[in-house]
């Protein structure tokens, strides 16, 4: 279970200030001490670990907000247990580098979750559960193994949605239709120029796109119907920063 004495210190100063890092303790399971710090502790920290699935007591820890499970071994979707929707508080949760094969339908019940980060997994699906989580406002899936998006990609509630190094050949029109959708990274896909719908160009709210790395050149790019008007929206979005 890793080295007990290496973990005592971190979960005695958690109890003081809700905020727990168990960050590399080369860990399998999760340590005993830790469920006594289910009623305060707001920010847990279990990444570069060697968990392959989650516990149910993890599922009383409902005043959590952050949650980093980066770098563990969460390769299927039932390591996380029906128990883990009970975090409804959480806002913030990192999966990347697991080799997740499927996003688990528990997720749909974390209804305050406002970023997620998934990147380096194995998601072939796009994961519709992100479609019911109103509050979601980021979303990473770059470097997955996803092929194309579902026509419902338009009830996203994102407004960064990071799709880069994927295998996606096209692109649903409905892409267009995401109402809070501001930034779109598309990078090293397999997308030809045909999949750029005038759409996303025009009538979108995207004002950040990318798009290097793909099967067309972005002078090409530069030169398609609507472009103008999507310079336009990034141009204003640039002046409101500085």
């Amino acid at each position: 279970m890793g080295n007990a004495g290496s973990v005592n210190q971190p979960l005695e100063n958690a109890k003081k200030t809700g905020v727990c890092s168990l960050k590399a303790k080369d860990l399998r399971e999760f340590p005993p001490a830790l469920a006594q710090l289910s009623r305060n502790l707001r920010s847990l920290d279990v990444s570069y670990n060697r968990f392959d699935c989650l516990p149910p007591l993890l599922g009383d820890f409902t005043l959590l907000k952050t949650l980093n499970l980066a770098n563990n071994k969460l390769v299927r979707a039932d390591a996380f247990p029906v128990e883990f929707g009970r975090l409804r508080k959480l806002e913030t949760l990192f999966v990347q580098n697991n080799g997740l094969s499927a996003v688990p339908e528990v997720f749909k019940n974390l209804t305050s979750l406002k970023t997620v980060n998934l990147e380096e997994n194995s998601i072939d699906v796009f994961p519709i559960v992100f479609n019911e989580l109103k509050k979601l406002e980021v979303l990473n899936l770059a470097a997955n193994k996803l092929k194309s998006l579902p026509e419902s990609v338009r009830s996203l509630s994102v407004v960064e949605l990071n799709l880069n190094r994927n295998r996606l050949a096209s692109l649903p029109l409905q892409v267009a239709q995401c109402r809070n959708l501001k930034v779109l990274r598309l990078a090293e896909n397999c997308l030809p120029l045909e999949s750029i719908h005038k759409d996303l160009l025009t009538e979108s709210s995207v004002s950040t796109l990318e798009l290097e790395g793909n099967v067309f050149l972005m002078k090409d790019l530069h030169q398609k119907d609507g472009y103008d008007q999507f310079m336009e929206r990034y141009t204003a979005s640039r002046r409101k920063m500085y």
